[in-house]
């Protein structure tokens, strides 16, 4: 390691910030990280629904065909904890459940008939080959019509979009959902999809990553209010950086900086119940919710993990909504009424069943990607760099891509002052 004489600041203790910081300080640079929460890892942080126990407060998972996480494991040693885990999937349709796992499980849904399940076939097998260039003026909605019809897409995708981007669920780029498909071409074994979890939770990334980067470089519990420039670098808390990163939403950035040629960019908000059940709800670890109910998906995180005792069967809602919602603004206990009211049409005797729960929030959980969108530049000159989940475009967010954008800015820097 070749020590340098640039310092850098980095907005956001998320994977990104913390990517990026880890392959800074292993270039040499020196680091100082700022996270406005006391606890590190942004959507990828965790509670303790147990002793000893860590649990994500928002659910994620890495896909076999996420190469630049994997390869972060391996780089920090971690590899040997990063289980695979046979993932089941199911469908919800007019309050049943269907399994959507193997090619005969979808051959035998009811509520298709046989041409649109032919359709669906060839167009999950042909719509990946299509480049975002050709696609990026389409909408969602007109490319899953055309590749797959009209039933296809009222009985299964318009549901998934619109409880994914609600009122937007028309507007959103044919990217977005093309990139979808070429991302799951890669997870599966033998006909079965296989995802990896770590041995108890990623509170270890985030440990590893921390260690690596320094206690002593690392603030938590630490909100910027504001930025300095200077024709040299950039003053926080009145110290000098020679270099500033960004890693958080494009407007929150603005705010703290009180300026940014960077154009902002629409984010959807999220709040994820997660529920503590005596027994499972279902079989599947993810079930698509195809009947209208507020949150478009089930994940029943103990259907995955089976290996750690939790004392629960661990369930998440998936609920994206605008940060204007009536909800954001609604207590946790009056939340989780609100929540089981919606489970109960499913699973009527819930009530007995249910142990406990926790409300976690994000204000800016998933960009909306329309048609006709461009990934954001990262840079604008050699002393501030600005990424986010938007910048993770054509893909979609997530662990793999976020500790890939870290590691982008990290090796422009790099170059740049090499």
């Amino acid at each position: 390691m070749t020590k340098r004489n640039k310092s850098i600041a980095i907005i956001g203790g998320g994977i990104c910030g913390l990517s990026s910081a880890y392959y800074l300080t292993k270039a040499g640079f020196k680091v100082s990280v700022f996270e406005k929460n006391k606890s590190l890892g942004g959507l990828l942080s965790t509670f303790s629904p147990c002793k000893k126990i860590k649990l994500e407060k928002f659910y994620h998972h890495i896909f076999l065909s996420d190469k630049e996480a994997i390869n972060l494991f391996k780089e920090l040693e971690i590899e040997s904890n990063l289980i695979p885990r046979q993932s089941k999937v199911g469908f919800l349709k007019d309050g049943k459940f269907y399994d959507f796992n193997k090619s005969i499980d979808f051959l035998s849904l009811p509520f298709l008939n046989l041409g649109s399940k032919i359709r669906f076939a060839f167009a999950g097998i042909s719509l990946k080959f299509l480049p975002e260039i050709l696609i990026r003026n389409l909408t969602a909605k007109k490319i899953l019509i055309y590749a797959m019809g009209k039933k296809n897409y009222r009985v299964i995708w318009e549901p998934l979009l619109k409880g994914k981007f609600g009122r937007f669920k028309s507007d959103i780029s044919a990217a977005w959902i093309v990139y979808r498909f070429k991302k799951r071409s890669g997870t599966r074994k033998n006909g079965r999809e296989i995802l990896l979890y770590p041995t108890a939770s990623f509170q270890i990334l985030i440990d590893a990553l921390g260690k690596k980067i320094g206690k002593k470089n690392i603030f938590t519990g630490f909100p910027i209010k504001k930025i300095e420039e200077k024709d040299d670098g950039y003053i926080i808390n009145n110290k000098k950086y020679d270099i500033l990163i960004s890693t958080v939403a494009e407007t929150d950035f603005k705010e703290i900086f009180g300026k940014s040629n960077i154009k902002d960019i629409e984010y959807l908000g999220a709040i994820c119940p997660v529920f503590f059940f005596k027994k499972p709800l279902t079989k599947y670890y993810w079930t698509n919710v195809l009947d209208g109910l507020p949150f478009s998906g089930i994940i029943e995180h103990t259907n995955l993990i089976k290996n750690v005792n939790y004392k629960s069967s661990i369930v998440y809602l998936s609920h994206y909504l605008q940060k204007s919602d009536p909800l954001f603004k609604m207590n946790d206990n009056d939340l989780e009424s609100y929540y089981l009211s919606h489970l109960k049409k499913i699973f009527p005797k819930i009530n007995k069943n249910l142990k406990g729960f926790k409300i976690y929030r994000v204000s800016n959980a998933q960009p909306i990607i329309k048609k006709g969108f461009k990934k954001p530049p990262i840079t604008v000159n050699n002393k501030l760099y600005v990424t986010s989940m938007a910048h993770t475009y054509p893909f979609d967010r997530g662990i793999n891509y976020a500790v890939r954008e870290g590691k982008n800015i990290a090796t422009k820097i790099i170059k740049a002052h090499s």
